[in-house]
């Protein structure tokens, strides 16, 4: 047996795509277009090199054409790998939330400390002038506190469905090694 593995870094990927000719990213951009899910600009533009299924059955159709020339034995490793690859993205999920969190309450305990309502720096003899720079400054700390929680959840709902994804793949190969017995 040929070794898929050359070194210690990650290889989940390598493996599905040498092992189990899966490529994950054209499934999950599929998977995602098939289900409405939100996709990138990026994953949009792929689309057009890639099938557009309009239904459920149509994606479980063409999962099933692509995998009934694999054994009962390759099904089940199959089987395996996507429960495996499944067990990865949920830790990165709640790592992500405990992450966001963090980010959320160092942010709002800056703001709590740096801000004074009645302690406006004022502009000597511009008072609007004053609360206008006041309400510039805590709306940029604002902009940028949404800004970093945004690309912080991002990850989390995108985990979401690949877990998903993942999970209905597996239902499908799983009807497949029933129907092998």
């Amino acid at each position: 047996m040929q070794y898929i593995r050359i070194n210690r870094k990650a290889c989940i990927r390598d493996i599905g795509e040498k092992k189990f000719d899966f490529d994950y990213n054209k499934e999950l951009i599929e998977y995602k277009y098939m289900s409405g899910e939100r996709m990138s600009r990026k994953e949009w533009r792929k689309m057009n090199k890639y099938e557009k299924y309009n239904s459920y059955t149509e994606w479980e159709t063409s999962i099933v054409k692509e995998n009934k020339h694999k054994t009962e034995k390759q099904l089940k490793e199959f089987d395996y790998y996507l429960r495996n690859r499944m067990n990865m993205v949920v830790p990165q999920k709640e790592l992500n939330v405990i992450l966001c969190s963090v980010i959320f309450s160092v942010i709002t305990t800056v703001l709590v400390d740096q801000s004074n309502i009645y302690d406006v720096t004022l502009i000597e003899g511009h008072f609007f002038a004053s609360i206008i720079a006041f309400l510039i400054r805590y709306a940029i700390i604002i902009l940028l506190m949404g800004y970093i929680i945004l690309n912080v959840m991002s990850p989390v709902w995108s985990s979401s469905t690949e877990t998903t994804f993942l999970q209905e793949y597996e239902h499908v190969i799983k009807a497949m090694v029933k129907k092998k017995y």
